[in-house]
């Protein structure tokens, strides 16, 4: 039996009421930021041509969505005129994060892709590469930032964490549990 329960008299079966100072509690708990959601139609402005010193032969799209901290994102790209082999989310290094097969005129994908806890990605951004001059896409861009990691979260399996999951076991799922705990 546990020193709590032994001080406070407590016996198995016994109902009890435990003072929990929400406030407290709850501003340990940050909740995930909403990246804003940003979209757009690709212009001229976004067209880069071939770069002959690199032996290219295609035109790129490229659309920056900035530096990333950890938390989940998406694009969906729409094609809307012209032909496109293939896409890439990519930060300044070139690491490819997400990518698309060919894309059909009218067709729509969406590319997901996660940041990791304690990382932040400079750079990011879509690059559509194409041989049409005239291709034309639009996108949209979100995401949502997890929170730091902590020594609660670092102990899931794939590292994937659902801060949604998080508040529902809330304070008194974990409260019980520990109550069990100290009068069994």
């Amino acid at each position: 039996m546990s020193t709590m329960t032994r001080r406070s008299s407590i016996v198995k079966g016994q109902k009890f009421a435990i003072s929990i100072d929400c406030e407290e509690v709850m501003g340990s708990v940050v909740p995930p930021e909403v990246v804003p959601t940003t979209n757009g139609t690709s212009t001229e402005d976004d067209t880069f041509p071939p770069d002959p010193a690199f032996n290219e032969t295609t035109n790129s799209l490229i659309f920056g969505f900035g530096d990333l901290g950890p938390g989940i994102y998406s694009v969906v790209l729409t094609l809307l005129a012209g032909s496109v082999n293939n896409t890439y989310v990519v930060d300044n290094l070139g690491d490819e994060l997400a990518n698309t097969a060919a894309l059909a005129e009218g067709q729509t994908q969406q590319l997901d892709f996660r940041v990791e806890a304690d990382v932040e990605l400079m750079g990011v951004g879509l690059i559509v590469p194409t041989k049409d001059n005239e291709t034309q896409v639009s996108w949209r861009f979100s995401g949502v930032e997890l929170p730091p990691s902590s020594p609660a979260q670092s102990g899931s399996p794939n590292g994937a964490v659902s801060f949604h999951e998080d508040i529902q076991i809330g304070v008194r799922h974990v409260m019980a549990g520990f109550i069990g705990w100290m009068l069994w």
